[in-house]
C-alpha cells in the first residue's frame, strides 16, 4: 500500500497513489463576504472535517497577484549562477533560493521536482500593536528561525512586489486567525499579540514542466508546520489533498480564490479538533506551474499547546507543548537531513501509525 513519511518521522498509509477529481463538497468554497456568524460556523465545520477550503472575496488585488507571478517568472527563468546570489545555503534559517532536488521529504521518493524562493516576516509590514503575550510580557524574537531576508538584485521589482503581496496576505491571515479564535471558543483577539511579529514564511514555488506521462512529485506528501497556510495557485493544476478515506483528490486552481489549510500548530492548539491535512503536488500539465504559499504562524517564541477551551477531563491534552520557532526549524531541517541521509545511502527511520 502506498505511504509517505511525515516531518515527525511517522508513516501514513494511503489507499491509492493516484488522484481523483474532488467535488466542491469535499473542498468547499467559502465567501468572506457572508455574515460573520455564518463564516465562523462554516470554518469551524470545515476545519474539523476537511482542513482545506477555498476562499473568495478575499480582497487581495488580482492585478498585484499577476504582477508577482510575472516577476517570479523573471527570477526563476534566470541562469543558476544569477539565482545563486541568494542561495539558501547562505542563510541559517531557510531564506533565499532553493535549487531543484534539494528537499527530500520521503525516504522512498525521488527528491522534489521544484525550486523555491523563501522569505520571512519583515517588521516594516507590522506590527499594528506591541507584541505582548497573554501573560502581559513582551514577546522577543530570539530564535533559530529569526533571520534577515535575502533579495535578488537581478530583478529589481521582485522585492517590492513580493513584500506588497505579503503585506496584503498578512492582513488577510490576521483577519482569518480572529475567525479561528472565535471558532475555538476564544475571545476574537486571543491570537492578536502572537500575530504582531508573526513567525511567518512566504514561498514562491516553481514547478518546471514535465511530460504528462512522467509523474515526478513536485512536493512530496506532507502537512504544514505552521498555524495556517494561504496559497495562491497559477492556472496550472497540481495540488492534491488526502481525504479522510486516504484517497488523493485534486484541488484545482480556481480563478479569484486562495486555498487555505489548517497547519500543525492550529491542530495542536485545538487538541486535534481541527485537522492538519496532508497534501502534495504533481505537475502533470505539461506546462510550468507557480504557487505562492504564505505560511502563517505565531511569534517564534510562542509556546503552542492545547488550549483550555479544547481540553477537558474527558478530552485531555494529546499534544506536548512546543516552541513555535523551534518546532518550525526542526521540521524544515528534517527534510534537508533526509536528503543528506539518502545521498549517503542511509535509511530514514519511520514509525508506523
Amino acid at each position: 500500500m502506498p505511504s509517505f513519511t511525515k516531518f515527525d518521522g511517522t508513516l501514513r498509509s494511503v489507499a491509492s497513489d493516484t488522484a481523483r477529481k474532488a467535488s466542491f463538497d469535499e473542498i468547499p468554497i467559502i465567501s468572506l463576504a457572508v455574515p460573520k456568524d455564518q463564516l465562523i460556523s462554516e470554518i469551524r465545520d470545515i476545519s474539523t472535517r476537511v482542513g482545506f477550503f477555498y476562499i473568495r472575496d478575499h480582497g487581495v488585488p488580482e492585478d498585484l497577484i499577476n504582477r508577482v507571478f510575472d516577476v517570479s517568472k523573471q527570477f526563476f527563468h534566470q541562469p543558476k549562477e544569477q539565482k545563486a546570489e541568494v542561495h539558501f545555503n547562505k542563510s541559517n534559517a531557510f531564506r533565499g533560493w532553493e535549487p531543484m532536488a534539494e528537499t527530500w521529504v520521503d525516504d522512498k521518493q525521488k527528491p522534489d521536482r521544484k525550486e523555491i524562493f523563501c522569505w520571512g516576516h519583515e517588521e516594516s509590514l507590522g506590527p499594528e500593536q506591541k507584541a505582548v503575550n497573554p501573560d502581559g510580557k513582551l514577546y522577543t524574537i530570539n530564535n533559530a528561525m529569526a533571520a534577515e531576508n535575502m533579495w535578488p538584485s537581478s530583478v529589481p521589482d521582485f522585492q517590492p512586489l513580493v513584500l506588497e503581496y505579503y503585506g496584503e496576505v498578512l492582513q488577510l491571515a490576521r483577519r482569518l486567525i480572529r475567525i479561528f479564535a472565535v471558532a475555538l471558543n476564544l475571545n476574537e483577539d486571543y491570537f492578536d499579540a502572537m500575530a504582531a511579529q508573526p513567525g511567518t514564511l512566504g514561498n514562491i514555488v516553481y514547478y518546471p514542466p514535465q511530460p504528462p506521462t512522467q509523474s515526478d512529485i513536485g512536493i512530496s506528501p506532507h502537512t504544514d508546520l505552521v498555524a495556517l497556510t494561504i496559497l495562491c495557485q497559477s492556472a496550472q493544476d497540481g495540488l492534491q489533498v488526502l481525504n479522510p478515506n486516504n484517497e488523493w483528490i485534486l484541488a484545482p486552481s480556481i480563478p479569484g480564490t486562495f486555498v487555505v489549510n489548517i497547519g500543525d500548530m492550529l491542530e495542536r492548539w485545538s487538541n486535534g479538533l481541527f485537522v492538519s491535512t496532508a497534501h502534495r503536488v504533481i505537475n502533470i500539465t505539461g506546462k510550468e506551474r507557480f504557487s505562492i504559499p504564505v505560511f502563517f504562524g505565531p511569534n517564534f517564541d510562542t509556546i503552542v499547546e492545547p488550549l483550555p477551551t479544547c481540553t477537558s477531563k474527558e478530552r485531555p491534552a494529546n499534544y506536548k507543548p512546543v516552541q513555535a520557532g523551534q518546532f518550525l526549524f526542526d521540521g524544515l531541517s528534517e527534510s534537508n537531513n533526509r536528503k543528506e541521509k539518502k545521498e549517503k545511502g542511509q535509511t530514514v527511520k519511520t514509525i508506523e501509525v
